[in-house]
């Protein structure tokens, strides 16, 4: 389906690049931006054909966050259904079934390194800065402080959420908000190169893997080992484990079936 604040293009090996497209607007994360982007997140995730998802953005920033000039003096109805698009994205990333990739391209400020957190792997360019830096125009990143503090420690995460700095791409990648940082004109290649070798292994492992971590994330120890043991024999029981199995055991390359 066409898009207005997003281009959605297929790529060889069931890669999907969803390319955040309003650089006038240092695609920031507008209502229709978000709209648009839950909309490619249901596209992706109901295409058999399609195994990853990869999120960049157009132009020299990858995206500045929120819409600011929306937030002032709105009513808060507006800014409740406004601000619950956040989380409603994060969420369905995690749902989708597919691994997804932020390539981040550029600047990633605010819920641009939200996105980027709520991918579950990232590449960065080396010629990146990261940071939520709404302390300095007097607010907090309220709904993506959840994310991030799934990924990084309290005092790392503390320091970024109150004195609202900025880091160089390798920075984030030592605190772990990144995987992976490469030359700038290496990006594209790097991401594809992960992409591919996730859009290669079994669509019903990914599925059912990832699934399991993001609901066992918040579990107490003893419940989320009894949750994915279960989660095991269920991923045991579907015909590309048992497939897998058998190509180890014959020395040949798996032949998927996503089922």
């Amino acid at each position: 389906m066409p898009y207005e604040n997003i281009l959605l293009e297929r790529r060889d090996e069931g890669i999907a690049l969803v390319t955040l497209n309003q650089p006038q607007k240092r695609n920031a994360l507008t209502a229709a931006m978000q709209k648009d982007l839950l909309d490619a997140i249901r596209e992706v995730k109901e295409d058999p054909s399609l195994r990853v998802m990869v999120v960049t953005g157009a132009g020299p920033v990858f995206c500045a966050g929120a819409d600011l000039s929306y937030m002032r003096g709105r009513s808060t109805m507006e800014l409740r259904e406004y601000l619950s698009l956040v989380p409603t994205v994060t969420a369905n990333m995690a749902a989708m079934g597919k691994p997804t990739i932020a390539a981040v391209n550029g600047l990633a400020l605010a819920g641009g390194t939200g996105i980027t957190m709520a991918c579950d792997l990232a590449v960065s360019s080396d010629q990146v800065r990261f940071g939520v830096t709404e302390t300095n125009v007097g607010l907090w990143p309220m709904t993506i402080q959840a994310t991030m503090a799934r990924s990084l420690g309290r005092k790392r995460l503390l320091y970024l959420l109150m004195t609202g700095d900025t880091i160089d791409a390798w920075e984030a990648e030592r605190i772990g908000l990144v995987n992976k940082v490469v030359p700038h004109d290496q990006l594209e290649a790097a991401w594809m190169d992960l992409a591919t070798k996730l859009a290669r292994k079994s669509p019903t492992s990914m599925k059912i893997g990832k699934d399991s971590y993001y609901a066992m994330e918040d579990m107490e120890w003893s419940q989320s080992q009894a949750y994915l043991r279960e989660c095991l024999i269920t991923l045991l029981g579907t015909e590309d484990a048992q497939e897998g199995l058998q190509a180890f055991l014959d020395k040949r390359k798996p032949e998927w079936k996503g089922r």
